[in-house]
């Protein structure tokens, strides 16, 4: 007789709690991929387990994960007995997923000092309702705060002086604006409290800033850069053509250490063009340099220790013209005397569809014209 080493690698702990898959054929949308079980044995020439779910009933799966450091243990109303069943995982064989067991109910362990600060709360409730309200109408169950009173964690975070602030009804902050019983009847009439480090998001927000002087010199100053390079002309509308609209939109210029750099507001008067008809436009798309471009050019500068110079064109997309004919609104905040009249786009204004790639082949353009060549691998790269 041959001596050979037994294979025990399919060895378990016995009653160790395990978990079986549940074939995919067998799982609806969202539900559970595998359940709870115990394992207790195996099958004669099979290598699988035979385990037991929490309910009491028998499987046979070769898909089982174990967790042999803790023992398994039956459902409270499992039945006592049930007639084995054998299921393999690598078959749609029918399977039954144990019921899945509420969680637990939370005691809720009120403080002391939570109770107080619930009764507290209550008490200055009902002496706004019967304030406010002619007849007062039933109170609501405080759900949140009875959560939060059952907290340990309370008598830590709570001050003993917050009670006898919260015991007076006299307490504005706490009657203003914790509760909503507490009816504000001037709340619409306040003026309105703007964050001055946060740009205005549209033309009439920037004109109910307290600082809309600031935000209007941008807007002439951008007014006046777009006459300078003759952007547009005003005219009629004809009848077979439609005009897309017209926005403002604000932004900061900043230092280095991020603090606001004051009187360089940017107002930038942009199209709509997500209303612009494809006989608008032609072609959209504009190369951009690729991160790998970038890189082998700065190894060859560092290779051979020369300089690298960069520039920042003002305005970029309003150098370059468009060859089609586009209608824009009148320009919001200043409109004309003839509210029939439009403005026909010369240049290719931010916000257009085709307006990066007329800026690409103007730079394309001047590019030749230098002798510069393009290359083919990366059409946002030149060399001379």
């Amino acid at each position: 007789m041959e001596h050979k080493k037994p294979d025990l690698s399919h060895l378990r702990v016995w009653g160790c709690q395990c978990f079986i898959a549940i074939p995919p054929e067998l799982c609806l949308k969202g539900s559970p991929r595998c359940f709870k079980a115990i394992f207790i044995g195996y099958e004669e020439n099979r290598l699988s387990w035979r385990v037991q779910d929490l309910n009491g009933k028998y499987h046979f799966s070769c898909d089982v994960i174990f967790n042999e450091l803790v023992p398994g243990r039956l459902s409270p109303s499992s039945p006592s007995s049930s007639s084995p069943l054998s299921v393999s995982s690598s078959t749609s064989s029918s399977i039954s997923s144990s019921t899945p067991q509420p969680h637990p109910t939370r005691v809720l362990t009120h403080t002391a000092k939570g109770q107080a600060f619930a009764d507290a709360i209550k008490l200055c409730d009902d002496r706004l309702v019967a304030k406010c309200m002619p007849a007062p109408h039933p109170q609501q169950s405080l759900s949140a705060i009875t959560d939060f009173v059952s907290l340990f964690a309370t008598d830590d975070l709570l001050p003993s002086e917050a009670l006898v602030d919260l015991n007076s009804h006299e307490h504005n902050a706490f009657s203003s604006f914790c509760l909503l019983t507490a009816v504000d009847r001037h709340r619409f009439q306040r003026p309105c409290n703007f964050d001055l480090r946060k740009a205005p998001e549209s033309y009439h927000e920037a004109l109910a800033h307290p600082d809309a002087d600031v935000w209007c010199a941008a807007m002439c100053r951008e007014l006046d850069s777009l006459e300078e390079r003759n952007s547009f002309e005003w005219m009629t509308l004809p009848s077979d053509r439609k005009a897309i609209g017209l926005r403002w939109c604000f932004t900061y210029k900043f230092h280095p250490d991020s603090s606001i750099i004051r009187g360089k507001e940017k107002a930038r008067l942009v199209a709509q063009g997500f209303s612009q008809w494809p006989e608008d436009y032609g072609s959209t798309y504009s190369p951009v340099a690729k991160i790998t471009s970038i890189h082998i050019a700065l190894a060859y500068v560092a290779h051979h220790d020369l300089e690298i110079m960069s520039f920042d064109v003002k305005t970029a997309f309003l150098h370059a013209k468009l060859s089609t004919i586009i209608f824009c609104k009148q320009i919001p905040g200043f409109p004309e005397a003839d509210s029939s009249t439009v403005l026909r786009l010369l240049v290719a204004l931010y916000g257009l569809r085709q307006s990066s790639y007329k800026f690409y082949m103007l730079l394309h353009c001047l590019m030749t014209c230098l002798g510069m060549m393009r290359c083919e691998v990366d059409h946002a790269v030149f060399y001379g």
